[in-house]
């Protein structure tokens, strides 16, 4: 579902913003490297790892419902958890909240998978021993852990920014390519040989069953909200036909 679709019109204009003139709707962009952009350098921060070419400074300027949406106040950063909303990250880094004010009518968010550890355990599925055989990559205390920390941050989001506001909660894609989706093929030799190599399929297929398990983690997390305003967006085949090992460069 596209951003644009789902930010209603009770979404409006506010008295101060990051760049465009009102009316506009004011945008704040939380979260992790999922929303810093990282990998997009060069980068506007590179201690955040934060990209001109995020997704957030993409749709800025996109119209909802006759106002056009504010250049984003882009909070995300690279390696960040729920209690960098809080405190901060890193000298230097605010608390990724101090980014929501009551005028802020459009949060977009992705946030979780450094709770989860996922960064660390997929890395050790890549260059270490067969990471399928130790049991599941997110265990149901790590998920459930997670996933009450996720609806507390995402009610303490709601009550700082305007009350007819919208918070836009997206899941995590799936990169590594699926088994049994033609559109993404697994690896070959000829193609990608170290990703067949260090990561066997029983590894790919673990690392693809966390990340769903995470999907339905933070769709559960938004449900038990009961706010309205707070809306879940899947992620989790955004790159369907992208992934890795794809033969095009497409």
């Amino acid at each position: 579902m596209a951003i644009s679709a789902v930010a209603d019109k009770s979404v409006r204009a506010g008295p101060f913003g990051t760049g465009l003139q009102p009316p506009v709707i004011r945008y704040a962009a939380l979260g992790d490297s999922y929303s810093s952009g990282t990998g997009a350098s060069p980068y506007t921060d590179e201690l955040c790892r934060r990209s001109p070419v995020t997704y957030s400074n993409l749709i800025a300027g996109t119209v909802v419902n006759g106002l056009p949406v504010d250049r984003p106040n882009l909070a995300a950063c690279h390696g960040a958890k729920t209690i960098d909303f809080y405190t901060s990250q890193q000298p230097g880094v605010p608390p990724q909240l101090d980014a929501v004010q009551l005028n802020t009518r459009l949060v977009t968010l992705t946030i979780g998978g450094n709770d989860l550890g996922f960064s660390a355990k997929f890395t050790g599925c890549y260059l270490g021993a067969d990471c399928s055989t130790i049991g599941p990559l997110a265990t149901p205390q790590e998920l459930y852990e997670t996933q009450v920390k996720l609806t507390s941050l995402y009610q303490q989001i709601r009550a700082e920014m305007n009350p007819d506001g919208r918070l836009m909660v997206i899941s995590y894609p799936s990169i590594l390519p699926v088994t049994g989706e033609p559109a993404d093929p697994q690896p070959t030799p000829a193609r990608w040989p170290n990703l067949g190599e260090n990561l066997i399929l029983p590894e790919r297929n673990a690392i693809n069953d966390a990340t769903a398990q995470a999907d339905r983690m933070i769709r559960d997390a938004v449900i038990a909200t009961g706010d309205s305003h707070v809306t879940y967006v899947n992620g989790l085949d955004l790159f369907r036909g992208h992934r890795l090992c794809r033969e095009s460069g497409v």
